[in-house]
């Protein structure tokens, strides 16, 4: 995932409390994180739903998540091909409707829309107390990471590094926000 997600070891890795990041919310989530794991198949699946009475599903426009449409949800938002099954992905889908080029605030959340050359991107507000760690890849020059105003939170910082003898990545925690080095 380093070499798809963090350009090739030379990025970062986020974690957050997904409670504090409100990821767990059923009123703010078309799908909360602990509906979000992601099924992977050798195929799609095209049959009937086996689930009948289901309340109406506006995609787009439903902002909170409904039990009674799981399987739509998960068959829209949460299928991906078995070769990608390494990543073990969570999602958590949140509506974007009503939203425009700026700071925008919906029954999603706060967002930040910016538009590109290659459309809109929706750029959600964490809560910043719920950011609580960062993995430096093993390229990565942590020097800018030191440099940046982290608004006095708690975070544990960790360097990531490759065994020589093996394709496995560890971790070595070098320090919690201010004080570090690396």
């Amino acid at each position: 995932m380093w070499a798809h997600y963090a350009d090739s070891h030379k990025g970062v890795v986020l974690g957050f409390d997904v409670e504090e990041a409100g990821f767990l919310e059923r009123q703010t989530n078309l799908i909360p994180a602990h509906f979000g794991s992601v099924i992977y198949s050798r195929r799609r699946v095209l049959d009937d739903y086996s689930t009948e009475e289901a309340n109406p599903l506006t995609i787009g426009g439903t902002y909170r998540f409904d039990i009674s449409n799981y399987e739509k949800l998960q068959r829209l938002f949460l299928t991906k091909p078995l070769d990608w099954a390494y990543e073990e992905e969570v999602r958590v889908v949140k509506c974007v409707l009503g939203m425009t080029v700026g700071h925008s605030e919906t029954e999603s959340g706060i967002f930040d829309v910016v538009e590109t050359a290659e459309g809109l991107r929706y750029l959600y507000n964490l809560p910043i107390k719920s950011l609580k760690e960062m993995y430096y890849g093993v390229r990565c020059n942590p020097k800018p990471f030191r440099e940046l105003n982290y608004n006095g939170i708690s975070m544990s910082f960790n360097l990531c590094e490759l065994n020589h003898d093996t394709y496995e990545l560890t971790s070595k925690h070098v320090g919690s926000f201010p004080i570090y080095s690396v």
